[in-house]
């Protein structure tokens, strides 16, 4: 999983909907205190009656708006919630592409198990034919595992030397 890109996605898009949205709403009072996994106490948002946002891309934008403004988020605009809509749809355009990954794969073993099935018994007698047979199933499996992977590596992140 690639982390420090998507986190520098999250916090550009924090950094532009603060500075580019100017009918922000005010941020919820915390109804409770609850603590996250280092032990930092978070405010939990009172409930209302708009749709709830995931809970992962509530507490990945606090803790974006935290590294911004600090613990208290004293001087923050921005409602947790606006960021986490934002983090959300990133997370379904990335779900997205790896469902279309999965869908490839998945064509990519159907087209290897159908390449694979030998033919009926009584249609190959000759031994030219065979090799012919075989040839051929190797071709189209050569170019199978070819294409996949040239499409996996053009959708690969470069690394960095």
């Amino acid at each position: 999983m690639r982390v420090i890109p998507t986190l520098l996605t999250i916090l550009y898009v924090v950094l532009v909907v603060w500075h580019g949205n100017t009918s922000r709403q005010p941020k919820p009072k915390p109804a409770i205190i609850a603590a996250n996994e280092r032990g930092l106490l978070l405010p939990v948002a009172v409930m209302n009656s708009t749709p709830q946002s995931d809970p992962v891309a509530l507490q990945l934008a606090e803790e974006v708006l935290r590294h911004i403004y600090g613990e208290d988020l004293k001087g923050c605009s921005v409602s947790l919630e606006s960021i986490a809509s934002i983090i959300t749809r990133g997370i379904n355009q990335q779900q997205r592409g790896a469902n279309e990954l999965i869908d490839l794969y998945e064509k990519l073993v159907e087209a290897l198990q159908l390449l694979s099935n030998p033919p009926e018994a009584a249609k190959i007698n000759d031994p030219a034919e065979w090799q012919t047979f075989l040839s051929q199933r190797l071709d189209s499996i050569h170019a199978l595992t070819t294409k996949t992977m040239e499409t996996t590596a053009r959708i690969r992140p470069k690394k960095s030397s």
